[in-house]
């Protein structure tokens, strides 16, 4: 029916916009979700990042005072025997008095694996060594000459009051590191007697009871837990295998370099000791080995200058750490975490959605109901004049054509009234199938009908011509019991006209000068 929005076009102009309705409801309601969600996410990651990251600080900072408690108690030792050396060296029987009182030192402390004199030309002078549960003093047929090692070389060559600390390097005997193999750590310092370069006094740590203690840390670190070398070679990892890269060339390509380049880079040049990256979370401890030496007066030389404690909490373990895409990442954790709530949104717009949709239907049945014409389903006369009225004051472009029906009473009288509607019901089907929205077409009154057109006269004019042709077509029909037949005057809006009724008068008296020329000539099918 294309006089008014019919059903199928008011369902297909009612589908378009329940679904715009669904999809704003939907999107502002996921926004607004999202927004909600990725801020508390957010909040969480930081308060979690802050609460791991100190809890990892302490962690790195305990190895840290543990590793520098144990080198302090080592340095001191160490200039412990170094001033009793000095004192015994005036005495009759020097190296018998020093073996005695090593001896029971190194059984007292039970954490050298060796503590040394060496002469200036880098021979043992006195060695006493730990083996199992008791220290025993080295005879001197068994005494070796170091005088080739780096660390007795580098000793050798310090002023007085310095102290030396070697690399992290496996136990090497005659060039053949032994198995099962040990890490060394040495603090040495230059004997001096009236300036003149005695010897060396050495001290060979078992560092591997210290880095034993390292594995309370990694227990209790919600990630791994490293202690590395300078050039970042593992001195401690919970993967032995991976240990010692220094020394072992079939373990050169482990360092915490390959690990994570980008870590090892802010921690090396950047100075770093807190950051995340696409690897993880990182807290880093900087041992500095002069630091030990800043309060005796004593300088610091050595091969190295740091040990570097680490806690890397990965990204696996706490996915929302990596920086890299991080409001994907969190939209993705929000999308997971949430589903259920994302699932409950899609059938709350479809719930709302299916309820405006019916509620204008039903608006839609009600005004239909109240508005068309029973008899035609066209508008009545109440609302095509209100809807004529809203297109006027809308200076709208307006055509109409008053049409009245011929011979309506005449059928009636012949026929009876149902007769007559149905003749009715036949001429508007025609009128009305050439009327398209936004036009329509409406009942005046009982045989009289308007057809309101935002086009002009004459296509107007050319409408009816299409309608009157479709009128000789049913009436060629023999069997009909009444001729199609009404009379027609069309008019255009002028704005000299006061209001819609001139409007529709104007209309009326063109239809009648039609109506006039019809009984002239009338016809009636009997």
């Amino acid at each position: 029916m294309g006089s008014l929005m019919n059903k199928e076009l008011f369902k297909k102009v009612t589908r378009i916009y329940v679904l715009k309705v669904f999809i704003i409801l939907f999107v502002f309601s996921m926004v607004f979700f999202f927004m909600f969600s990725l801020v508390s996410l957010y909040r969480q990651r930081s308060n979690e990042i802050d609460t791991i990251s100190a809890r990892e600080d302490v962690i790195v900072e305990g190895a840290y005072e543990r590793f520098s408690d144990h080198l302090q108690f080592v340095t001191d030792d160490l200039l412990i025997l170094r001033n009793e050396f000095l004192y015994d060296i005036d005495n009759a029987n020097p190296f018998e008095d020093v073996e005695r009182e090593w001896l029971s030192y190194s059984n007292e402390r039970d954490l050298y694996n060796q503590i040394r004199f060496i002469d200036d030309q880098g021979m043992e002078q006195i060695r006493v060594d730990r083996h199992g549960d008791g220290s025993y003093v080295v005879d001197s047929e068994d005494l070796q000459d170091k005088s080739n090692r780096y660390y007795v070389i580098d000793t050798l060559a310090l002023p007085d009051q310095s102290v030396y600390y070697s690399d992290f390097d496996l136990n090497n005997e005659n060039n053949v590191i032994i198995e099962p193999y040990e890490l060394q750590f040495r603090a040495s310092t230059p004997i001096y007697k009236d300036d003149i370069l005695y010897g060396m006094l050495i001290i060979n740590y078992d560092i591997q009871y210290l880095l034993n203690e390292m594995h309370y840390y990694d227990d209790i670190s919600s990630g791994s837990f490293y202690v590395v070398d300078e050039d970042g070679y593992y001195i401690y990892n919970n993967d032995p295998s991976v240990l010692y890269g220094f020394d072992l060339t079939e373990r050169s390509s482990y360092y915490f370099n390959n690990l994570c380049e980008n870590a090892w880079q802010r921690i090396l040049v950047d100075k770093n000791t807190q950051f995340i990256t696409d690897k993880g979370l990182f807290n880093v401890s900087i041992f500095d080995f002069s630091s030990i030496l800043d309060t005796n007066g004593f300088s610091y030389y050595g091969k190295s200058e740091n040990v570097y404690f680490i806690s890397m909490v990965s990204q696996e373990e706490i996915p929302y750490f990596i920086e890299t895409f991080i409001f994907w990442n969190l939209l993705l954790l929000s999308i997971t975490n949430n589903w259920y709530v994302i699932i409950f949104i899609l059938f709350l717009s479809t719930i709302v959605a299916i309820f405006v949709y019916i509620r204008l239907y039903l608006n839609f049945e009600t005004k239909q109901f109240a508005s068309i014409d029973q008899l035609t389903n066209i508008y009545n006369r109440r609302m095509g004049i209100e809807q004529l009225e809203k297109l006027i004051e809308e200076d709208n472009m307006l055509s109409l054509c008053f049409i009245d029906l011929n011979g309506l009473k005449s059928i009636n009288d012949t026929y009876g009234h149902q007769v007559g509607d149905e003749f009715i019901v036949d001429v508007v089907k025609i009128i009305d199938q050439y009327v398209k929205f936004p036009d329509f077409l409406f009942r005046l009154g009982g045989d009289e009908f308007l057809i309101v057109s935002h086009q002009n006269e004459d296509a107007l004019r050319m409408l009816w011509t299409k309608i009157q042709n479709d009128f000789d077509q049913f009436n060629k029909h023999k069997a009909n019991r009444y001729i199609l037949s009404a009379s027609h005057g069309i008019i255009s809006y002028d704005k000299n006209m006061k209001d819609v009724n001139q409007f529709i008068a104007a209309a009326d008296h063109k239809m009648y000068e039609d109506k006039n020329a019809y009984y002239k000539n009338r016809v009636f099918k009997k």
